[in-house]
């Protein structure tokens, strides 16, 4: 799917604090990045966690404007 975003829309990256928010009892990313197993060779798992692990990979969360005030306000 292909969207347009908004001239409103925050990103927030791992280390910032609305990056995670609590559900309740956890705390929980926004934003992830999954590989489905079976679907790359071993070499290509070991580069993209290496990529990962040097931080030349990160997952980011778009949010509008509104919710991440909102957010903030809930989080402190």
């Amino acid at each position: 799917m292909i969207t347009v975003e908004k001239p409103d829309t925050v990103s927030v990256g791992p280390n910032h604090r609305q990056f995670r928010f609590i559900d309740g009892l956890r705390l929980v990313p926004r934003a992830e990045i999954r590989v489905h197993p079976g679907h790359l060779t071993e070499a290509e798992e070991r580069i993209i966690t290496k990529a990962i692990r040097l931080g030349h990979i990160q997952a980011y969360a778009n949010m509008t404007s509104e919710e991440y005030v909102l957010a903030a306000m809930r989080n402190g």
